[in-house]
């Protein structure tokens, strides 16, 4: 059956941590292996309304195995970056960090990374997600002369950034 084939070729694809059990997958074309489980930081993280419970929510994802988080500026107008950067200042080794830019203008995703950079306490972001793609007025902004893509092209070259993603929330 396909649904017998497909989850085959996803056994297939998937080892597993040896520390802790968590499946993890190649992550598209980055050659990154990160657990099948992300850790979003956004509503339900800021939801705990404390920086110590969202820290203590955080550290036990990654003690159980999840590898990769996600987190933007957007969430919380930076809040969730920072209670992300308390954890990432002592663990950022053990994470695939991701995180979102919503503006599409050069200057503004310069701005989004270079605050970013700071809540996140890091000096590297493994993967920058132009956020919320919405149709094809808003991918000719960020393709334009002066959109968000030849900034992210620019951290990618400059490796502050290792991949580049989009995010859509609408129709693709």
């Amino acid at each position: 059956s396909f649904l017998g084939t497909a989850a085959s070729s996803l056994a297939l694809a998937a080892e597993v941590d040896s520390r802790t059990g968590m499946p993890t997958r190649v992550l598209g074309r980055t050659k990154a292996r990160v657990s099948v489980l992300a850790f979003g930081s956004g509503s339900r993280f800021l939801g705990y309304g404390d920086k110590d419970k969202a820290a203590a929510a955080l550290n036990r994802a990654l003690d159980l195995g999840i590898t990769y988080v996600d987190t933007a500026f957007g969430y919380g107008k930076g809040q969730s970056e920072e209670w992300v950067g308390a954890v990432m200042k002592t663990r950022r080794k053990e994470v695939w960090l991701a995180t979102k830019i919503q503006d599409r203008t050069y200057d503004g995703g310069m701005k989004t990374i270079e605050g970013s950079l700071k809540r996140l306490q890091t000096d590297k972001i493994d993967l920058i997600h132009i956020h919320a793609l919405l149709g094809d007025d808003d991918l000719a902004k960020i393709e334009a002369p002066d959109g968000v893509l030849k900034a992210v092209l620019k951290l990618r070259d400059q490796k502050i950034c290792r991949a580049i993603g989009i995010t859509c929330h609408h129709d693709p």
